[in-house]
Formats: C-alpha cells, structure tokens, sequence
C-alpha cells in the first residue's frame, strides 16, 4: 500500500498561480516605472526584464512587451560603439520566421548599420509593418534613406526621429512622402545644411505634424528653421535645444527666432527652449506673446543673468492661457550668477511673476524649478549650496495665489555608495538591444527565440 506521503504532489508556487489580468496589469507598471537615478531620455526596464524571464509562463504573458520595441545597430559605449554581430543576426532572423512576434514591434530603432548590413536594415521596413515611432541615428539616414523614401508612406509611422542626417536635401525629398498618420518630427544633430536645396524642395505642406523637436541644432540655418516652422502650419508643440558647450548659433539670433516663432504663435500650445546662451538684452517683448500657449519650459538663466529685462519686470510673458511654467538651471551655465546657480533675484522674480499672474493669468496652476541630472557630477559639498531652504519658503508664499511651485531635488551624491553619474548610463544594458543579451548555460536556456539578458542569468529558469 503506497502511503499517502509518497503520493504528495509537490506545492505550486503561488507567483504561477497569478491570474494573466493580474500579470499584465503588472508589467504594465513595470514597464512605464523609472528609478530616481533615471537619466532624461533613456530607456530603462531592466527589473521588467527580470520579471519576465522569469519562466516560461511570465515570458509568454511578456511577449507584446518584450518585442515592442526593437534596436538594430551599434550599441553606444564609452570610447566607440559594439560593432554588429551574432546577436542581431540572430533577432533579425526570429523576426522572419515568426510573424506573431513582428507584430508587437511598435517601436524601431536603427543606429550606426554597418555598410554590409545595408541590405538587412532595408529588409526590417518590408518585415516590420507596424511600427509606430521610428529613429534613425549616426550614419543610417544618409544610407538607408532611398529604404526609407521607398516604404515609409506604407507604414503608419506616428513619430519620426532623425539623428545626424548629412544633406537637408534628403529631408525635404522624405517630406512629400510622409504617411497621412505623422504627428511627430523631432530632428538632432549636426547638419551641413544647404539651405537654397532645401528650400526648393520644401513646399508641400503637412497639417497632420503638431509636434516638431530641433535638438542639437546649433548648425541650423534660419532659412531652414524658418522653412521647417513653415511646413507644419498646425504646430502645437515645439522644442528647441542647443548644446550647451557650443559659443551662440551664428544663424538663429533672438530677432530670427522672434520671427519664426510668430509663424506659429496662434496654434503653439507648448515651446521648450533648452538653453539659449543669447547675449544681455537681445530679447523683446514679442518673444513670448503666444495667445494660446499653455506649457512654457525655459532656462532659468533667462530671468536673472542672460536677459536684465526680465528681471525688471514680470509681465513680458504675455500668454494668457499659461498653465505651467518650467524654469531649467544648467550645471555649467554661462549666465550662473552664483555657485548654486539659483540666487535671490530668481526668488524674487518668481514671487512677482506669481503674484502678476494671479492678476492677469487665472490659469497658471504650477511654476516647477528643474535643475539638471549632471548635479551628480558635482563635488559633493556643491549639493547643500542649492537653496533648498529658500525653495520651501517660496513655495509657502506662492501657495496663497492659487500656484504650485515644485521643484525636483536631486540625490545628494554622497549619501551612501553610488555608482558614478558617468557609469550609470552605460553600465545597465537596455534590456531590448541585442548587445544586452548574454548566453545562459544550457540547463538554464530558454526558448530560442527568447531575447537574452544579463538579468536572466541570475534567474532560474523553470519550465
């Protein structure tokens, strides 16, 4: 007789036993959480990525997470980029053969193809049919452009990012085939621009774009800034950055970017300027008369030391419909009037700006003060000069106007061991590139068609 403590089936772990709503709702929130030390503009899910490989199960509920978005290329390290490999050989070829995992894809990245791998990144737009966000970066435009012309009206791009894109030419060319379902362009890097080409080219008109981010464009020509402003008609959110290590734009001085933004100063709903070093004085009151602006994110350095006549007065923001206002301190400004970069004429300008709108602008709900994430840099003893102290005071006196002032406090660098801010953004792989993924051991490896992580490797696998 065989005793009943033989027969005992062994416990299911309660984790197996979540309900697959549950799961999702789970990965849903892992998926969109960033840690304190997140650094603008970077992907971070690695703990999702844990999560995921953790068994077979979990990586099936995963599945429209982790194929969503994909990144062909060189990945970026310190000194150079990973040359191309196995690895995206590897995911290239699972995408072709498996068209329910291509189908997730919603977000693809192609960064610096080598000039052999050409034909297989032209291959990915024909695969990779329902892509909704594309980037292109490094030395990808100007050789998979002809790809690019060719399918791009075919795929329902949303959002399209270029980097580094050499003839401006080439831009113009790509703007008459831009798909019905556009919304967003966002253009970055160092352009040799030829400004009579592109504007020979530039005639079609998309009303479909609201949104339009210049980022690096230090090198832009005011013809084509002017000429790119002119192409969306509707624009409602519109971004401009400049290197901070760079001497002024040459081309776009206040005056021009004065006029360009009056193109657009009925439809903008949003501006970001980031940072504009513009000499004492070159501002006007026009710069930020905007009817119907309600997000205005400037640098702080505007207020006090790069524009006096902002200081002087709190009524030159003449935007009626004004909701939030951003003020951004850079680690490095050229304007910093002090070690911490935020002084008493900034406080004081913030309390009459508060109390002017309480007259004449109802509808300002929130003035944030944002510094940058490079404080991490900054010797430790720098950390306790911001005034902190001076913050909350304000913000107890701005609150009896119906305004929230917030502010984001960073770490304080030397609480405790942290990894140096240089290290951060290069130590932790994106989970979804393919020179993240690792081997695992053969009693541990999943499924072959499961992207490999460093992650997984501390993972049991269980079947």
């Amino acid at each position: 007789m065989v005793s009943t403590h033989d027969q005992t089936i062994p416990a299911v772990p309660y984790i197996l036993q979540l309900p697959k709503e549950l799961l999702l709702e789970i990965f849903d929130w892992l998926v969109d959480v960033n840690p304190p030390c997140h650094e603008r503009g970077r992907t971070w899910n690695g703990t999702f990525w844990a999560v995921a490989l953790a068994c077979r199960r979990f990586y099936a509920t995963a599945t429209p997470y982790l194929y969503r978005s994909m990144q062909f290329g060189g990945a970026k390290i310190e000194h150079g980029f990973y040359p191309i490999g196995d690895p995206v050989i590897c995911l290239f070829n699972t995408l072709k053969s498996r068209p329910d995992l291509r189908r997730h894809c919603r977000h693809l990245i192609l960064h610096h193809m080598p000039l052999l791998k050409t034909r297989m990144a032209g291959e990915i737009f024909t695969l990779l049919t329902n892509v909704r966000t594309l980037e292109l970066g490094g030395d990808t435009f100007s050789r998979l452009w002809p790809h690019l012309i060719f399918h791009i009206s075919s795929i329902p791009l949303q959002s399209l990012k270029l980097s580094q894109p050499q003839i401006s030419g080439e831009l113009a060319l790509l703007v008459r085939r831009f798909p019905p379902a556009l919304t967003s362009l966002t253009l970055s890097g160092y352009w040799r621009t030829q400004a009579d080409l592109f504007l020979k080219y530039a005639e079609k008109r998309c009303d479909t774009v609201t949104s339009l981010k210049l980022l690096n464009s230090e090198l832009f020509h005011c013809g084509v800034f002017e000429a790119l402003v002119m192409m969306f008609p509707k624009l409602e959110h519109f971004t401009l950055e400049m290197a901070a290590q760079f001497p002024p734009c040459r081309h776009l001085e206040p005056p021009a970017l004065t006029r360009v933004l009056r193109k657009c100063r009925d439809s903008l709903k949003s501006l970001t300027l980031r940072p504009l070093d513009f000499p004492r004085g070159a501002w006007n009151m026009a710069t930020f008369n905007f009817p119907n602006l309600e997000t205005l994110q400037i640098p702080g350095h505007m207020l006090t030391g790069g524009c006096g006549d902002f200081r002087d007065t709190a009524d030159m923001i003449v935007c009626p419909k004004l909701r939030r206002l951003v003020l951004e301190y850079f680690y490095g400004d050229t304007f910093a009037n002090t070690s911490a970069d935020l002084g008493k004429p900034d406080v004081q300008w913030l309390y009459e700006f508060a109390e002017h709108s309480y007259m004449q602008r109802p509808a300002l709900q929130e003035i944030k003060v944002q510094f940058d994430n490079k404080i991490y840099m900054c010797p430790g003893d720098r950390y306790y000069l911001y005034p902190w102290v001076m913050l909350n005071n304000l913000q107890r006196e701005i609150s009896r106007f119906g305004i929230k002032l917030t502010y984001d406090e960073p770490e304080n660098p030397w609480d405790g061991f942290r990894f140096p801010y240089h290290a951060r953004a290069e130590m932790w792989p994106c989970p979804l590139h393919p020179y993240s993924f690792r081997r695992l051991s053969q009693e541990r490896a999943p499924p072959d068609d499961v992207p490999k992580s460093t992650f997984a490797t501390e993972i049991s696998w269980t079947t």
